[in-house]
């Protein structure tokens, strides 16, 4: 509960997918053995855990980070994941796109919130996440050029702007 790293939040759902696979709120440390963690570990990978791509050994990385914290705080004695493997996908990040009619579409849709409406058109035609659209100024545009910091790893991107994109973000407002 105390850990803050920028992690915290994919260390935080390991945790509750663990709880989940356990089917109990708590565990007693002397119970983390090879065969629970085995268990855990084929729980990540199976259709009843609901996870897919990348996430299984994301999740199950940080599980073992938690585990080694663990040894190095003298609690285990012995690192109970050893040896066991949680492989990344590598059928490959298979993401939807929208056709241009689809598009369109949406640009001549009416809606209720015309900031959200603009949030999304705008990461549709600059492919900007959402935590980076959250985060940025006025200031990060100018010259028909985005430039921002990465939420994930705080890489510098800088992206030139189509006119759809620019257009999407609406008036020009404070720079901050």
């Amino acid at each position: 509960k105390a850990y803050t790293g920028k992690d915290e939040r994919i260390v935080k759902y390991s945790l509750e997918k663990f709880k989940d696979y356990l089917k109990v709120d708590s565990i007693n440390a002397s119970k983390l053995d090879h065969s629970l963690c085995k268990g855990f570990a084929d729980y990540l990978k199976s259709k009843e855990c609901g996870l897919t791509g990348e996430t299984p050994s994301n999740y199950w990385t940080k599980f073992k980070k938690v585990i080694k914290a663990l040894i190095k705080d003298g609690v285990l004695t012995q690192n109970p994941t050893d040896e066991i493997v949680v492989k990344k996908d590598s059928s490959g990040l298979k993401k939807q796109i929208l056709t241009q009619e689809e598009l369109q579409s949406l640009i001549d849709t009416e809606c209720g919130r015309d900031d959200v409406k603009r949030a999304f058109l705008f990461a549709c035609f600059t492919g900007v996440g959402m935590a980076e659209i959250r985060k940025l100024r006025w200031v990060d545009l100018s010259n028909n050029k985005l430039t921002y910091k990465r939420a994930k790893n705080e890489n510098q991107v800088i992206i030139d702007l189509h006119n759809l994109g620019r257009d999407a973000a609406g008036e020009k407002g404070d720079p901050n």
